[in-house]
């Protein structure tokens, strides 16, 4: 966005073109699961076309205050952004130099924002030359798509684009419509290209900020009532556009973080006895637009940028631009939180196929003297799934209880039935973030043991509920948010596994091959968060399948420890996961569901690893069987599982 006054493009002040004159005369670590970032739009976005005349020229200047604790001008919105997913800096695309200056950084995240910019110059940016002028100075170079087709710009699959064109069009009140239209075709452009994310933030309402034009002593003018009446009409008829393009846009509820701002400044540390909306920190700020200082607050005054809203009367102060890349950070990064639910999910199901495995492996060279055998199973587990490009570190503590029973045929054949009930919480690493789960999975199975060898299937259905599912991070340097919802899981899995002893005849250890298979289906219904913020979010059902193949060895040596038969096993197997593609999460702001969802890259799912178990157990006369288990899994998660099992024949 741009200031109003009279130099184009730029409207910068005269007095300050006329110091440029006289000044000129005398002398990455990778985001997630980004790599670079290319940014275009006007002074909001700007990463210092122009020289700061503050710093003597010799940096970009940056449309908003000098931070007070670092004595550095502050980064506009998609630097943050840029810093916050850890991307690293960027550099303005054609920066106009008046004295050598010293803030140059080798980068390929491009930032073609330049202060003052239409959407048509945004455009032209964008597939054409791109020019900037102030007084007697001018600074050109070609445009994105230019530099593209040269070979000096290239971009990759996990580019990450940032556009945000039309706030001057909008402040001055041209046809919402025709903006909407030129800005769709920038997106448009850019997708064609090869643009696979956009962020987009919409418009705030423009007829709330605290330039003096716009509101008398009475209330808004009819100027400010237009103005917000066209950022409205301009974020619909934008919206709708984009939904016509075939793109992965994420667009950002700016203006309801706006709105949240002015109606409670002291929730984000800003100073509450100020009518934000009619004042800002500095009323003669470089290239903006007028408004009025608080006496003995704002900066002649010597007063504290960083208890405002807005800088001057149309940007915002270092705090205010924090909040909004915050904002958008956050967004960006829900998808991958949300991608962990079907793995929770899958983490209980496993856990709990991890009981049955127990059972059956107590009774795997155990011929039924009597027909029914009682079970029970309580375990605890810990599972931590490892970190991805798109989700972060977690870890997640459970248990369980199982209970069933077998029924034995004869010449070998049993089967039976189970039920198990399960909770677990998952926390997210270092973010107070996580979610519960608890929920019931049923089975029914058959078995087959034979002298040398043993088979068994399982057959499970089930339901998890997924709830206090938290996501909590910050908007600017003073305010903590916390989303929350809840939402469900259906659970289906298929199980069987097979092993024959090889041991000599005569020997009373028994081993030899193990072979297995586990199918899992987990399918968890989308949700939205509680609320409407600005950061509330809405998500698509994710599906998650999971095959897994196995073979390893198995060991069992029986001995008689007093009255009891004891029993010393243990199994370890490599396995291999054949649903092995990453998960994509659907989502969007949920104040934004009218407009295009966008796509994340969900869990990445490691192809294989190893799995080993240790069991211990003892039998009576009186058909009691108690046992202890431990299992360890090692794969995209790590996994223990420790088990108590008891059994009752009848």
């Amino acid at each position: 966005m741009r200031p109003k006054p009279p130099v184009k493009p730029m409207k910068i002040r005269t007095a300050t073109a006329l110091a440029l004159a006289i000044s000129a005369a005398s002398g990455a670590r990778a985001g997630l699961p980004f790599e670079q970032m290319i940014v275009f739009g006007a002074s909001y976005d700007d990463a210092g076309q122009f020289p700061d005349p503050d710093f003597g020229y010799k940096t970009g200047l940056r449309f908003t205050n000098i931070d007070p604790a670092t004595g550095n001008r502050g980064y506009s919105m998609p630097e943050w952004l840029a810093l916050d997913l850890g991307i690293g800096r960027m550099t303005p695309s054609i920066p106009l130099v008046v004295v050598p200056r010293t803030d140059t950084v080798q980068t390929d995240n491009i930032n073609f924002a330049v202060g003052g910019y239409r959407s048509e110059q945004v455009l032209q940016s964008v597939t054409g030359t791109q020019r900037l002028s102030v007084g007697p100075f001018s600074s050109s170079g070609p445009g994105f798509l230019d530099r593209l087709a040269a070979g000096t710009l290239s971009i990759g699959p996990n580019t990450l684009f940032y556009s945000l064109p039309a706030g001057n069009d909008i402040r001055d009140l041209d046809d919402p419509a025709q903006t909407a239209a030129t800005s769709v075709q920038i997106a448009a452009a850019l997708v064609d290209a090869g643009a696979r994310y956009v962020v987009t933030p919409l418009l705030p309402k423009l007829g709330s900020f605290s330039e003096s034009a716009n509101f008398d002593a009475n209330g808004r003018t009819a100027r400010g009532v237009d103005r917000t009446n066209s950022s409205i009409a301009f974020n619909t008829a934008y919206m709708q556009g984009l939904k016509a393009i075939d793109g992965n846009f994420i667009l950002i509820d700016i203006p309801t973080l706006f709105d949240e701002v002015l109606s409670n400044p002291g929730g984000f540390g800003l100073a509450t006895d100020l009518d934000q909306t009619r004042v800002c920190f500095n009323a003669t700020a470089v290239g903006g637009p007028g408004c009025v200082e608080p006496a003995g607050r704002g900066k002649v005054g010597g007063g504290n940028p960083d208890e405002f809203v807005f800088y001057d009367g149309l940007h915002p102060t270092q705090v205010a631009a924090r909040a909004a890349a915050d904002l958008m950070e956050s967004v960006i990064r829900a998808p991958g939180q949300y991608a962990l639910v079907p793995e929770a999910v899958l983490g209980d199901a496993h856990a709990y196929q991890n009981t049955l495995d127990e059972q059956f492996a107590s009774d795997r060279w155990n011929r039924p003297e009597l027909p029914w055998r009682l079970f029970a199973s309580v375990q605890g587990a810990s599972i931590d799934p490892a970190e991805g490009n798109a989700t972060p570190g977690a870890n997640s503590d459970s248990a369980d209880l199982t209970i069933g029973a077998v029924r034995a045929l004869g010449n070998g054949w049993q089967y039976g039935a189970a039920v198990g009930a399960h909770s677990s919480e998952l926390e997210l690493s270092g973010t107070g973030s996580g979610f519960d789960t608890s929920g019931l999975l049923g089975s029914v199975f058959v078995g087959f043991r034979c002298h040398r060898w043993f088979a068994d299937g399982v057959l499970t259905v089930g339901k998890t509920d997924v709830e206090n599912i938290k996501r909590a991070f910050s908007l600017g340097p003073n305010h903590t948010r916390r989303e929350q919802g809840e939402t469900e899981a259906e659970v289906k899995g298929l199980a069987a596994d097979m092993g024959l002893n090889l041991a000599p005849a005569g020997w009373t250890l028994r081993a030899g091959p193990l072979l297995g298979a586990e199918y899992q289906q987990i399918e968890v219904r989308g949700y939205a968060e509680d609320g409407s913020s600005s950061s509330a979010m809405r998500y698509a059902g994710l599906d998650r399948d999971s095959l897994i193949g196995r073979a390893g060895l198995f060991a069992d040596y029986p001995w008689r420890l007093g009255a009891a038969e004891m029993s010393l096993r243990a199994d370890v197997a490599y396995f291999e996961e054949f649903e092995d593609p990453a998960t994509t999460v659907s989502a969007v702001t949920k104040n934004l569901s009218a407009g295009p969802w966008f796509r994340m890259p969900g869990y990445s799912v490691d192809d294989n690893g190893v799995r080993a178990s240790l069991g211990l157990e003892g039998e009576w006369k009186s058909g009691l069987r108690v046992g202890l288990g431990y299992r360890y899994d090692d794969n995209a998660a790590e996994a223990s599982y420790l088990g108590l099992n008891v059994s009752y024949g009848l």
